[in-house]
């Protein structure tokens, strides 16, 4: 299936460099508005200062989301992240309970380049599509225009 029909792969070295392949399917609106409205809330203030850089001047993402994931309590960002997760399978094991746990111990920068994918695949933060190259909407003979 392609991203039209809501699943997508994608691959990601864990901290071994093992490869890992992922699979994802894209929130159904009424999940996915939730979530749209949960990561903007959290992220307006980084955002808003990501959107008003100069053209060609980069911000270090860091500086940006640092006081804003500093602000919200981690039981939260956690509860997000796991519902954010749960979309995913890693080498056809769904993301969940013990597979998230034992995939995911001592390996936080692999899971969190998965939660990006999915929250950028999902274009849950509209002011992110095609930030840093990332452009989700692909053209096909189908679909000319994305």
């Amino acid at each position: 299936m392609s991203a039209a029909h809501g699943l997508i792969a994608f691959d990601v070295d864990d901290y071994d460099g093992n490869n890992h392949a992922y699979e994802m399917t894209l929130m159904p609106a009424g999940e996915g508005m939730q979530m749209s409205y949960e990561l903007m809330a959290i992220l307006a203030g980084p955002l808003a200062a990501l959107s008003s850089q100069d053209e060609g001047q980069e911000a270090a993402l860091a500086d940006l989301l640092g006081p804003a994931l500093g602000a919200v309590e981690p039981a939260k960002l956690t509860d997000l992240s796991k519902k954010l997760l749960a979309t995913v399978t890693r080498d056809g094991k769904p993301m969940k309970g013990h597979a998230l746990d034992v995939s995911y111990r001592g390996n936080y920068t692999e899971m969190l380049v998965a939660l990006s994918k999915v929250i950028l695949e999902n274009r849950f933060i509209p002011l992110l599509d095609g930030w840093n190259g990332f452009d989700p909407v692909e053209t096909t003979p189908e679909n000319p225009t994305g």
